[in-house]
């Protein structure tokens, strides 16, 4: 997911405090509102040969 934001503070040495607690914020209200940000899919293959594979389905925590 790519969020844009533009905002304006007094003191450019202070962007990576306010990029934090954006962000932080952000998380923060998609817990609260049960929104679950799904982990990417990775694609894995195998050449020269075949490995066994199951079909499993891991619920991840959050």
């Amino acid at each position: 997911m790519k969020f844009a934001l533009t905002v304006w503070i007094p003191d450019p040495d202070g962007m990576d405090n306010v990029k934090s607690e954006v962000m932080l914020a952000l998380w923060d209200a998609f817990k609260r509102e049960g929104i679950r940000v799904p982990y990417p899919v990775r694609e894995i293959r195998v050449r020269g040969g075949a490995l066994p594979v199951e079909n499993t389905v891991v619920e991840v925590p959050t």
